[in-house]
């Protein structure tokens, strides 16, 4: 179910964030950061949408699997997905990866830093989502 989040103690109903891409990130705590997000996006709202440079995805598994940041205790499923699987798990190398538990960064050519959801890995592949060039580029660097 959208909005339904799972722990160790079963699913619990949580509010999907949603962030337009670009816009200021804030950390734990709500604390203020220089970087900005980039796909907090969810079922409720219209999210740019094409075909991806090959290669990113794989690229997006990788930071994923080896600087994975802010990794909470439990999943946070697709919005977007109408029966979504409990967790969501993508294959890169031989091994699968559990999305929607951390969060990605990746610091552009122009030194910005760009905040995502682990489960951006999984926008980009199953749902079409377009991250922004910059934020592309910074990733494929």
């Amino acid at each position: 179910m959208p909005g339904t989040s799972h722990n160790e103690f079963g699913p619990s109903r949580q509010i999907v964030s949603h962030h337009p891409d670009l816009t200021a990130y804030r950390g734990p705590g709500d604390v203020p950061t220089t970087a900005l997000r980039v796909g907090w996006i969810s079922a409720d709202h219209p999210f740019p949408t094409g075909d991806v440079p090959t290669g990113l995805v794989p690229a997006l598994l990788r930071l994923v699997r080896d600087h994975p940041v802010n990794r909470v205790r439990s999943w946070e499923p697709c919005s977007i997905c109408e029966d979504p699987p409990y967790p969501i798990v993508m294959e890169l190398d031989g091994s699968k990866l559990h999305l929607g538990d951390a969060e990605i960064r990746v610091r552009g050519e122009d030194g910005i830093e760009y905040a995502a959801p682990s489960l951006i890995a999984h926008y980009v592949a199953e749902h079409r989502y377009l991250p922004p060039a910059q934020f592309i580029d910074a990733v494929r660097a």
